[in-house]
């Protein structure tokens, strides 16, 4: 685990972190007011969280959902938000809406008015 995980202890800049995140787990057993939740949920993550008391009540299926306890719900759960996140690139890709795509069909359309 050493090899794969390091601990940095209390940090001031947690917004580097989270937006360098790719999804926020929280597998407390326990919480009254989960900030960390809060933090993770204003930077827009994907959330995996235990199904206690704070959790339930911040995310209102927002959220994946598991009981503390059972650890391998946890996989299950990142795998479903995996498989969200492939949906929803599939879909970017198939309604691009960038600016360039935007101005380019803009552009494409006065021509055709114009002409």
């Amino acid at each position: 685990l050493e090899q794969q995980v390091i601990l940095l202890g209390y940090q001031e800049n947690v917004e580097v972190f989270l937006k360098a995140a790719d999804c926020f787990i929280l597998p407390s057993r326990q919480e009254g007011l989960p900030v960390a939740l809060l933090e993770a949920m204003r930077e827009g993550l994907p959330i995996i969280a235990s199904k206690i008391r704070g959790s339930r009540e911040l995310v209102e299926g927002e959220a994946v959902l598991v009981a503390a306890e059972k650890k391998e719900q946890y996989a299950d759960a990142m795998e479903k938000i995996m498989r969200m996140g492939r949906k929803r690139r599939k879909y970017s890709r198939l309604n691009d809406y960038s600016e360039s795509y935007v101005t380019e069909q803009m552009q494409r359309i006065y021509r055709e008015i114009v002409e």
